[in-house]
């Protein structure tokens, strides 16, 4: 199963809203793994879900997962993929953003960038507050698709032996990105929170920019694949984390997690 074939329509808000307990819940885990020391990298406005199991934290992630992937999300990605969706927590993040305090958000990218282009992956944007007004969330461009596959190309080019270590590469790679699709209009979508902002990784975004003072952003992206067609670092995974139990939330859809194969977090 190519990108090319899964939804052309993205980015799509889905209107799931979270509850106001729900919400403040995901903003306290988020604080507290925030609040978690990373060695090697103490300073980055985010937190992967497997640095957390570094730690020893598995019980946040459990928390977590149990109260962000819940109903509508599995049975959306169920038919988006035509798949069981698998959890890529290698890939699953949680940030808290604050422009001009935060380190510098990432500029136009691709999530293909480190998950590939054969195998369709969505990402499942939550925010935890309102963003596109007061709040930054993500911008997209009207040239999405195209931008991002000729993103693509170019990085087959000069990566022929698959690396992703060459960053002088990579920079190269998203000036590129921007000077094509520099005339293209942004999309930046208004999201309230607890709602949902899925895209797959062909698609190039990046962090909204605003004038002024706005507020701290709050986000969990869970990243899925189909079980069948999973990206190139997961495939022979043994790392397999776990299979939540059916019926813990609406629908009793279990979630198998897996961590890629050649990566520690």
């Amino acid at each position: 199963m190519k990108v090319a074939e899964s939804i052309s329509r993205f980015p799509v808000v889905l209107r799931r809203g979270l509850p106001d307990n729900v919400l403040s819940f995901l903003i306290d885990l988020v604080d507290e793994m925030m609040e978690l020391k990373i060695t090697r990298a103490p300073k980055r406005a985010y937190r992967l879900l497997t640095d957390m199991l570094d730690l020893g934290r598995g019980d946040l992630v459990e928390r977590l997962v149990r109260a962000a992937w819940c109903a509508p999300l599995p049975d959306v990605a169920r038919k988006l993929l035509s798949d069981d969706p698998v959890l890529l927590i290698t890939h699953c993040i949680v940030r808290r953003y604050e422009q001009g305090v935060s380190p510098p958000a990432s500029p136009w990218h691709v999530d293909a960038e480190f998950l590939g282009f054969d195998q369709p992956v969505i990402n499942f944007w939550t925010p935890l507050v309102d963003v596109g007004e007061m709040v930054p969330g993500l911008s997209f461009t009207s040239d999405r698709r195209e931008g991002g596959y000729a993103f693509g190309t170019w990085l087959e080019s000069v990566q022929p032996s698959g690396s992703s270590s060459d960053t002088q590469a990579f920079q190269r790679g998203r000036a590129v990105l921007r000077e094509r699709l520099a005339p293209a209009a942004l999309i930046s979508p208004i999201v309230s929170a607890g709602d949902t902002l899925m895209f797959d990784q062909v698609i190039p975004h990046k962090t909204q920019q605003m004038s002024g003072a706005p507020g701290v952003r709050y986000s969990v992206e869970l990243r899925v694949a189909g079980r069948q067609h999973l990206p190139s670092g997961y495939v022979g995974s043994v790392n397999r984390i776990a299979i939540v139990p059916d019926g813990f939330w609406e629908g009793g859809h279990g979630l198998e997690v897996i961590r890629a194969c050649d990566m520690s977090g």
